[in-house]
């Protein structure tokens, strides 16, 4: 009788521990964020197959694209394409193209056409994208897109963009999505903003060479929220001039999580 009821608890004991295990496994305990993968798509200046006697433009962009065909991975690969095409945009008379390729293609027939106008001029233009995964979690997915294009002129133009998901849907968040209190948020961030380029309280915003709208202080376009941090970045010439660079700001999101809804 003892050795049968030693038998049956170190049976139950495994049994017990096998299914732990199976459901410690089980994709369904996996956030999006842990399932998904993640391919990269590389296009250089081989996508002009002629570039009529001409040096072609630099073309160097790999961006992400989420594998798979359901609505997540959809969903944040269509408003990945949007950003990326309104970003290679830079001709408002010609129609947006309609996918990342054909974008990038006329960006070069921009180039070409002012080839044909300026046929003595040596100016190439330059196209470069690097995009990765910031961070993921259970909340947010957000991805980062580092640019930088060159169509003449003095210098060329580039900064940052961040992309915010929501992990379990896909679904782009906004700063009205993000942040639950917008005003004491502004509020909150113009006064680190200050301490940070010493601009005394009762001074102008734009007191230190700075040009905010209306001299009212006023979020970046640019925000990543995750975990453990809220990163802002203000691109050139988003409130400051070119030589000022980007300007950023780290919040510790034990700081700012009140105000979030992620």
């Amino acid at each position: 009788m003892k050795k049968y009821f030693v038998f049956t608890c170190l049976l139950l004991w495994f049994v017990s521990c096998k299914n732990q295990t199976k459901q410690e496994e089980s994709p369904e305990t996996e956030s999006k964020t842990e399932a998904f993968k993640v391919s990269d798509v590389r296009i250089d200046s081989t996508i002009f197959e002629d570039c009529g006697g001409i040096s072609c433009p630099k073309i160097d962009v790999d961006y992400l694209k989420l594998k798979g065909d359901g609505d997540f991975a959809n969903s944040v690969n269509k408003t990945n394409k949007q950003e990326l095409i309104e970003l290679l945009h830079i001709d408002e008379e010609k129609p947006k193209a309609n996918n990342i390729e054909e974008a990038i293609t006329n960006f070069g027939e921009v180039y070409f056409e002012f080839r044909k106008t300026y046929p003595d001029s040596d100016e190439i233009y330059e196209l470069k994208i690097e995009q990765e995964v910031n961070s993921k979690n259970k909340s947010t997915l957000v991805l980062q897109t580092v640019f930088y294009m060159n169509t003449g002129g003095a210098h060329g133009y580039g900064g940052t963009r961040f992309l915010n998901f929501d992990a379990e849907t896909g679904k782009y968040l906004t700063k009205d999505d993000l942040i639950n209190d917008i005003p004491a948020f502004t509020d909150f961030v113009e006064e680190a903003f200050r301490r940070q380029y010493q601009i005394p309280p009762q001074a102008s915003i734009n007191a230190q060479g700075f040009f905010f709208e209306d001299d009212k202080f006023a979020l970046p376009e640019n925000m990543a929220v995750t975990d453990e941090s809220v990163v802002l970045i203000y691109n050139p010439y988003e409130a400051a001039s070119y030589a000022e660079g980007a300007l950023r700001l780290f919040f510790p999101k034990k700081t700012v999580g009140k105000w979030f809804n992620y």
